[in-house]
């Protein structure tokens, strides 16, 4: 299953159980628009962790950077290799 998929999946699941309050776009494996965002709680080049309402986004890859924070809006590029919930 790749990436997009597994994106889809999970944003279904995360309707289901209210869990983050976030909205997510993924542009195929480099770059990834997360709104609801309260912060940053992490940031490396192979790690980004984004605070949410209730949890985080932890995305892991490679060159990640932060493009842009425009309100709770932060979009990340880079190769990114997969993106976690945590609850």
């Amino acid at each position: 299953m790749d990436i997009s998929k597994k994106m889809q999946q999970m944003a279904k699941e995360m309707e289901l159980d209210g869990l983050t309050g976030a909205h997510m776009e993924l542009f195929g494996d480099h770059k990834l628009m997360a709104d609801g965002c309260y912060g940053i709680a992490e940031y490396d080049n192979d790690l980004v962790r984004l605070n949410l309402p209730r949890g985080q986004i932890l995305v892991l890859g490679q060159q990640l950077e932060l493009k842009s924070m425009e309100g709770e809006t932060i979009t990340v590029i880079g190769k990114i290799h997969s993106i976690e919930f945590i609850g």
